[in-house]
């Protein structure tokens, strides 16, 4: 079947080179002045399940052992506000009696003292707090935000606006829904900055895909944009049934080959001041993975599924991503649940996907020459030992050291066609090896079964 021009091949190793030089283009013989564009790749976990349950210590520790610097969690208006509005409620007063934050209290908590930076999504309206059309009142959402960030004033400073505000529910709410999220971006902007100019506003955390209930995510943002927005972090959910350089079939839909298409008319419009920010507007990815199998017999193949979690957090990266969150730290049971997209089997026992998360590292060859990339853990910077499998033994191909945020790039003379990895020095770290065969692409979906 012929596909429309978005549905292009990968990206040759010419144009991976024109992404880090920050040049559109790159002929196939020339090389770039300069292999690395200095911007770092932070990554973080959300698991509602698993970090608000009574795992909770062992699910942050996780998480900072796979070298994740944020944990997203999810604040849920109705559970912390009273079900019915009492007369004498004040709902942006965090100490309002009718409010009950404790569970969450808990949550912050443990985030911080195992040393990650929460990233707190605000969601699920009150009856209360709904207009006549069952979509969130921006006004009173926009007073609980305000109540949340006096509550965690010092401790939180990224707050997102809803999560996958695209998908409405309800097929009738389609056409007003992108007007009804720019009122409610605008407010909650507002609220947050009110408590403390150094919170962040997150924007976005699309579903990737059109459907009779949600607008494809480019379609929403032309919407959205149609008047001014205020934010400072622009974020989407790129759910894709395939590779990392898999494209969704929906011209209006973005999976993570269509990144770059949404990050160009993100930029479009700051350049036309419709997005609207006080700081330089950052793209983040606020949720993405995908499931494994074993446990999921409909899933990706393990195997195949750690070599696309390097590469996945590569082309994020290349297409202007600088914050990846993946879903899930621990598998939930298979009997009961979609979701097998865990760092860690249900017992605990990590996956493969744990140490591509922990140490992306991938090896793209062409005529001879091998570009390679990848992240320290956590994003320290090091020194990397780059190596080749060649006759049952490793053989190294250079010594580099990282920029400031771990990263680290280059191009190699090399004849075979042995895998690749880096080691870390002096650490004990080493990536999976990455092979230079590319395996061709194979539709999954997100979620297996």
């Amino acid at each position: 079947m012929t596909l429309p021009l978005r549905h292009a091949a990968a990206l040759t190793l010419a144009a991976a080179l024109a992404v880090l030089s920050g040049t559109a283009a790159a002929s196939r013989s020339a090389l770039p002045a300069s292999l690395t564009n200095i911007r770092p790749l932070d990554t973080g976990v959300t698991d509602p399940v698993e970090f608000a349950g009574t795992g909770a210590n062992a699910a942050f520790a996780r998480t900072r052992s796979a070298g994740a610097t944020y944990a997203r969690l999810s604040l849920d208006w109705r559970s912390v506000a009273p079900p019915n509005r009492p007369a004498s409620f004040t709902p942006s007063d965090p100490d309002d009696p009718a409010y009950h934050w404790e569970a969450f209290d808990s949550e912050v908590r443990r985030a911080v003292a195992f040393g990650l930076e929460p990233i707190v999504t605000l969601t699920n309206a009150p009856a209360w707090g709904k207009r006549s059309d069952g979509l969130a009142d921006p006004r009173q959402f926009a007073a609980f935000a305000a109540a949340a960030a006096k509550r965690y004033d010092g401790r939180v400073r990224y707050w997102q606006a809803w999560n996958e505000p695209n998908h409405s529910g309800r097929p009738q709410l389609k056409p007003v829904v992108a007007g009804w999220y720019r009122e409610l971006v605008n407010r909650f902007t507002a609220a947050v900055h009110a408590v403390d100019r150094r919170n962040q506003a997150i924007a976005g955390g699309c579903s990737p895909f059109t459907t009779t209930t949600a607008v494809g995510p480019l379609h929403f943002m032309r919407q959205l944009f149609a008047a001014p927005v205020h934010f400072d972090i622009w974020s989407h959910h790129p759910y894709t049934s395939g590779g990392p350089t898999h494209n969704a079939n929906g011209n209006d839909d973005v999976s993570l080959g269509d990144l770059p298409e949404m990050r160009a008319l993100l930029q479009r419009e700051i350049r036309r001041g419709h997005a609207l920010s006080s700081r330089r507007i950052r793209f983040w990815v606020t949720e993405f993975s995908w499931d494994t199998n074993p446990p999921d017999p409909k899933a990706v193949p393990i195997g195949l599924q750690s070599r696309w979690t390097s590469e996945a957090l590569y082309r994020m990266w290349a297409a202007g991503v600088d914050t990846v969150v993946w879903f899930r730290i621990r598998d939930e049971p298979l009997r009961t649940s979609f979701y097998q997209s865990g760092l860690y089997f249900r017992n605990w026992t990590p996956k493969r996907t744990l140490y591509a998360f922990r140490f992306p590292f991938v090896a793209f060859a062409e005529n001879g020459r091998v570009f390679v990339w990848g992240r320290l853990p956590a994003g320290r910077p090091g020194a990397v030992v780059v190596e080749q499998r060649s006759g049952g033994a490793w053989r190294r191909l250079g010594t580099l050291r990282s920029d400031r945020y771990g990263i680290f790039s280059r191009i190699y003379s090399s004849s075979g066609d042995g895998p690749l990895r880096a080691r870390a020095v002096g650490r004990g770290d080493a990536s999976l090896a990455f092979s230079l065969q590319v395996p061709p692409d194979h539709f999954y979906p997100p979620f297996g079964s």
